[in-house]
């Protein structure tokens, strides 16, 4: 029984054993089989994505040596645009400095008839081959005859190369030629080399890549194959079995004993192979059927982090050809591939306004038309489309490899449009040229502002040196008329002592030109205060009625004089005491009254008003006007009436009537005080000018009005003993005269240095007051105000010094107080003023 049993069930494991021998096979073999078969898919795709990978690099690799190219050109073209500005006769020495600065090796002037005119060599190489190969060339003419146009190239000359630039010369007819000898820098020129963009394609020691150039090999993962000719390379049996890139399957290919497979493509002049070791597709199961089961799911996990795997390295090839786009694609905007002879085209890198605009447009001739249509200034569209006429390309080409010009586009921006060969027929006919666009608004723009630069300081010099000359020349007038009549009236008064009335006539027509000579230099140094910005607007309290008053008490003597009948409304302004600078505003007042005198004639009339037009508590609106039936104005004279020196009748400078200052100084001041300023003329009937400001209103005058009734009561200075500092003899004779009519003791010094010694030795409180000069020999007046402050005595800290100097600048003022001086007054003297400030110091000690 047990027997039969082992019989029956030995068949039974047989089977089960065959069933899982059998399905182990099954299972072994279809696992080899899906294993076998993704491999095969999986190589055929990493052959694919290195093949294009690899076209990819070529054709970033051709792009950024076009790049360099035509930015080695574009510079050669920046720097003969900054060259033609440096070839004026007088600045050949800054021309050479510049090719120096620029690293240039040469610069060439040639004349209309292309003769050299200037040959500047820094390398003191000879360069007459390079020149005649150059004037050969029939864009020379071209530039001559068309000076707008520039272009740049290269050119190899006895076995030196050379880049240059053409440009038209601005300083007279000719062509302006620089150039730089790249010869010992070929080797450097290109930071980035095919090979080195290709190395970092195959890591895979079982897999290799080729590229050729249909002779040699040019690039190869197998160090040893590059350099190798077509013929010594394992490769040339693909092409002996007429193999060719359209082939679907894996190629095979032996090589030392190893089976290859793999792929081969043509990328333009390049020819791509990448190749497999056998064993990648036919790997080695050794696997029992015990762990058949346990393969598959390993094979299937190591599937999905293959996967994976390739994932990651196609995201890494990705970001690293993102990056290599960025920086080649940095270089140009817009690059375009023309095929003149079938006037098609095919884009490389483009914008995407440019796509909007030419996306499905064949012909190139078509596609340039709208590029110039819808992208360029009408101006500017003839020329563009000259620049790139496909019929005439090859002939303009044919002996050179680039073409360029600088254009403006609709959007204002500037471009530099380059046109470069590409590849060439037998006939040395374009078949395919490249098109660069380059946005170089900031380097046009730079160049732009420097000529423009260059322009104004021309005319700023020319403008300087006419107004120097023009100021001389009126001055030397302006200053020797009225010295000439003070001179001439002197004689004749000592030759005519005896005749009273006559030397009265001469004393009134010196004092007339000393005054003028006077306003005329008070005016200049005014206008020199207002244009070097030292003039100031004051905040000071003032009685508008009481500077109105007193311009008009200077004036009425002028008008009186001079036979012209004055009329003045008084002020009754309902504020009259406001806040602002009294000096500027009497200036003005005075200057318009006094002009209005001058340019009048005998029984003509001068009308003066000056009322408040409306105030709203804080500040009030003045408006000043003044009114004559003098010469008048003509329409052309109004336009420059306030310019410094203007003057529309002779007659003013040789009667002593005015210096073309007086208005400009009226403009000015207005214009400082925050008014305005206008008039009205008529030749021959007369003038109405206006003023209008609008002032503060002083709120406190009433506390202050006694104060200020009890500082003008007249002050008496008699009795003081005052030390005058003075080098001048005659200012010193005119000082002691003044004072001493006044009652006052005189001591006399001659220089700050002898005011120092008598000080020291005066007794204490001798001297009530020190008159110091400034410039004076040996030492000066600040010195000297220094070094009696300084002394160990009560009397120098608190005496008071007065400057008296000609130097009557806001920094000189300054420089007095800085010294210890109390006031500053300024020659010639006003002998009231003086007076009246020495009575007020006076009274300030009584008071003590």
């Amino acid at each position: 029984m047990t027997k039969q049993k082992q019989r029956r069930s030995s068949p039974s494991e047989k089977y089960i054993l065959l069933g899982l021998i059998l399905g182990g096979i099954v299972l072994f073999v279809l696992t080899l089989g899906l294993s076998f078969r993704h491999q095969k898919k999986a190589i055929e795709r990493e052959v694919s994505s290195t093949l294009n990978l690899a076209k990819t690099t070529c054709q970033k690799y051709l792009d950024y040596e076009m790049g360099i190219t035509t930015k080695d050109l574009q510079d050669m073209i920046n720097k003969i645009n900054v060259l033609k500005y440096y070839i004026k006769e007088e600045e050949k020495a800054e021309l050479l400095e510049q090719a120096e600065n620029q690293y240039l090796s040469g610069v060439i002037l040639l004349d209309e008839n292309l003769q050299v005119a200037e040959n500047v060599k820094l390398d003191k190489a000879e360069n007459e081959t390079f020149l005649k190969l150059i004037l050969e060339d029939s864009q020379v003419k071209e530039v001559l005859q068309f000076p707008e146009k520039v272009f740049a190239d290269s050119v190899e000359v006895d076995g030196k190369s050379y880049e240059y630039a053409i440009a038209s010369r601005v300083d007279e007819s000719g062509i302006i030629i620089c150039y730089y000898d790249t010869t010992k820098f070929q080797d450097d020129k290109y930071e980035i080399s095919l090979s080195n963009l290709l190395d970092n394609l195959v890591q895979n020691k079982n897999e290799v890549l080729v590229v050729t150039d249909g002779e040699n090999v040019i690039s190869s993962s197998a160090g040893k194959l590059e350099g190798l000719s077509i013929s010594e390379c394992p490769i040339s049996s693909v092409l002996k079995n007429d193999q060719t890139p359209e082939d679907e399957n894996l190629i095979e290919l032996k090589s030392e004993g190893k089976t290859w497979f793999g792929k081969h493509d043509m990328y333009r002049n390049y020819y791509l192979y990448v190749f497999f070791r056998a064993q990648k597709i036919y790997p080695r199961m050794l696997l029992t059927l015990g762990i058949a089961a346990g393969v598959y799911l390993i094979f299937a996990l190591v599937v999905l982090l293959f996967v994976q795997s390739q994932k990651r390295e196609k995201m890494d090839r990705m970001e690293k050809e993102f990056h290599l786009v960025q920086a080649i694609s940095s270089i140009y905007d817009v690059n375009l591939i023309l095929y003149p002879k079938e006037n098609t085209w095919e884009p490389v890198v483009e914008t995407s306004q440019l796509k909007e605009i030419i996306t499905g447009i064949k012909e190139a001739d078509k596609m340039l038309t709208e590029f110039a249509q819808k992208l360029m200034l009408e101006s500017a569209r003839e020329t563009f489309l000259e620049f790139t006429d496909l019929t005439t390309l090859s002939e303009r080409m044919k002996e050179r490899n680039f073409l360029g010009y600088t254009i403006e586009a609709i959007t204002g921006k500037w471009y530099q449009m380059l046109l470069v060969s590409k590849k060439r027929d037998d006939e040395n006919g374009q078949t395919s040229v490249l098109l660069l666009i380059r946005n170089v608004s900031e380097q046009k723009k730079k160049e732009m502002d420097y000529q423009e630069q260059l322009r104004i300081s021309a005319e700023k010099a020319a403008t300087a040196d006419a107004s120097k000359t023009d100021f001389l020349r009126r001055m030397s007038h302006d200053i020797r008329t009225p010295i000439n009549g003070i001179c001439g009236m002197t004689e004749i008064g000592l030759e005519c002592v005896k005749e009273p009335s006559r030397v009265k006539d001469c004393f009134e027509k010196i004092y007339t030109a000393s005054d003028f000579l006077l306003e005329l230099v008070n005016n200049i140094l005014d206008m020199s205060k207002m244009e070097a910005g030292e003039m100031e607007s004051k905040n000071e309290s003032f009685n508008l009625k009481e500077i109105l008053d007193n311009a008009v008490t200077i004036v009425f003597v002028q008008a009186k004089n001079a036979g012209v009948e004055f009329r003045y409304e008084p002020v009754e302004n309902e504020h009259c005491y406001l806040l602002g600078s009294p000096l500027n505003i009497q200036r003005v007042f005075q200057n318009l009254m006094s002009n209005a005198v001058k340019y009048n004639h005998p029984g003509g009339l001068v009308q003066v008003s000056c009322r408040e037009m409306e105030s709203d508590g804080e500040c009030a609106r003045i408006l000043f006007i003044c009114r004559d039936t003098g010469i008048g104005m003509s329409k052309e004279f109004q336009k420059h009436a306030f310019e410094i020196f203007a003057q529309e009748h002779k007659t003013a400078r040789t009667t002593y009537n005015g210096s073309g200052v007086g208005l400009s100084i009226v403009k000015k001041t207005v214009d400082l005080l925050g008014g305005k300023v206008d008039f009205v003329s008529e030749e021959g009937k007369g003038t109405v000018f206006i003023v209008e400001l609008t002032l503060k209103i002083d709120k406190t005058y009433e506390a202050e009005k006694e104060e200020v009734q009890k500082r003008e009561e007249e002050i008496s200075i008699s009795g003081m003993h005052i030390l005058v500092t003075e080098d001048n003899e005659l200012n010193l004779e005119i000082e002691t005269y003044m004072l001493e009519e006044q009652g006052v003791l005189v001591t006399p010094a001659k220089d700050g240095t002898e005011a120092v010694e008598l000080f020291a030795k005066s007794e204490i409180g001798e001297f009530d007051l020190i008159l110091m000069d400034i410039m004076m020999p040996r030492m000066n007046g600040y010195e000297a105000a220094e070094a009696i402050r300084k002394m160990e005595r009560k009397d120098a800290r608190e005496i008071p010094i007065f400057a008296v100097s000609a130097n009557a600048f806001s920094d000189d003022i300054a420089a007095s107080k800085k010294s210890g001086m109390n006031e500053h007054l300024s020659k010639p003297i006003d002998f009231d003023e003086m007076m009246k400030r020495i009575g007020e110091y006076r009274k300030k000690v009584e008071r003590k």
